[in-house]
């Protein structure tokens, strides 16, 4: 079984929680635009702050979060 991309787990824990993007946007005090981006795989500009202020959101550790990221699966050149 395959990992979970980065916007997969966040995707996949929102809709557990019942929350919509703009719901998410706000507990994390970015844009549901930042959120829907992030489900999409664009990860760049994520920062530490925005990474355990979406893991707190999603009732989750920052470490999971951050588990996902460094496990992001390889791009095949």
């Amino acid at each position: 079984m395959r990992q979970l991309t980065l916007g997969e787990l966040i995707r996949k824990r929102r809709k557990e929680l019942g929350l919509t993007q703009t719901e998410l946007a706000n507990l994390v005090g970015v844009t549901a635009s930042i959120i829907s981006r992030l489900e999409n795989g664009e990860n760049k500009g994520t920062n530490i702050i925005n990474i355990k202020k979406l893991a707190e959101a999603l009732c989750m550790s920052p470490n999971e979060l951050a588990f996902t990221i460094e496990q992001k699966p390889k791009e095949d050149n």
